[in-house]
């Protein structure tokens, strides 16, 4: 989230300066029963009712559920850009005019069949992923891929552990085993952890490599994969939001469906698991590359 506001900021600021922006967190990855969601609503409508905004952007599966039950009570006719959703069908907007958005669809497939490639002795993929909201909207797009994914490597699901018996099943795991980590933040009894809480438990207990979808996860602990970037979701919200703000029509600018992801990698964790920068896809980006590292023409981005 701070990635997507990061997003959202800087574009406005380049695009629109001197936007005002209001922030309502509603902090979901950590309390989400039916109570605080009734409570939530309860302050909106208290902080938000006779305000007048020009747009709104949501963040996540959560956010845009909760503005769209809200909207046309505390904000009517204001119209909504989202980003962040997983889970997404035409369905759920189909009833409310003026909303559009990018979805995060995450590129779980070329991920795997990348650090397959990069691990040809890997016999086992372990999938860590939680039973959070957005853990369902992962575990959605997994069953996807994994037909595909299982005829090429035998699949474990680690989705209803404690945290300390997810380190000690991770601590276990055979050598050539594969670890991708979708989100875990949230566990079998309740307990949460914040994102570079959980990467650090997991890449502090884990022998073999561990692989994601997040960049947020980038530099704390994954070797890498094709990654949703929070920030690039953050500013094609604003435009969007920007456009609709001028009076352009949501019909008009159709549900970006492709999530604008791209391949990078920290080369800390290649070095540890010695694969070679030269075998990862053209144009990926490297993180923590030696400072006297010179490309030659290996098609890499350093950042």
């Amino acid at each position: 989230v701070r990635d997507i506001e990061r997003g959202i900021e800087e574009t406005a600021a380049q695009i629109a300066p001197g936007t005002r922006i209001d922030i309502f967190a509603m902090d979901t990855k950590f309390h989400f029963s039916p109570a605080y969601l009734a409570e939530l609503s309860r302050l909106f409508r208290f902080k938000y009712s006779g305000e007048r905004y020009d747009a709104i952007i949501t963040a996540d599966d959560a956010a845009l559920h909760f503005m769209l039950g809200l909207r046309n009570a505390v904000l009517p006719g204001t119209p909504l850009a989202f980003c962040g959703v997983n889970s997404f069908s035409n369905e759920i907007i189909a009833a409310h005019p003026g909303v559009t958005g990018i979805v995060e669809d995450l590129d779980i497939e070329p991920t795997v069949r990348t650090a397959l490639r990069l691990h040809p002795k890997t016999k086992t993929l372990v999938v860590i992923n939680d039973r959070s909201q957005t853990g369902i909207g992962n575990r959605q797009m997994l069953d996807r891929v994994l037909p595909g994914l299982a005829r090429q490597v035998s699949i474990r699901i680690f989705d209803d552990l404690s945290f300390k018996d997810l380190a000690a099943a991770v601590n276990s795991l055979p050598e050539d085993t594969l670890i991708l980590l979708l989100t875990y933040t949230t566990d079998a009894n309740g307990a949460t952890m914040d994102y570079q809480e959980s990467i650090r438990l997991i890449r502090n207990a884990a022998s073999v490599p561990v692989y994601g979808v997040w960049d947020f996860y980038l530099g704390h602990g994954i070797v890498g994969g094709m990654l949703t970037s929070g920030e690039t979701h953050g500013a094609l919200a604003t435009r969007l939001a920007l456009r609709l703000a001028c009076g352009e029509n949501a019909a008009r600018l159709p549900v970006i469906r492709k999530s604008p992801n791209a391949f990078a990698f920290d080369a800390a964790e290649l070095a540890r698991f010695g694969v070679a920068r030269t075998s990862l896809p053209a144009g990926s980006r490297i993180i923590n590359l030696p400072r006297d590292f010179i490309s030659e023409n290996s098609g890499i981005v350093i950042a």
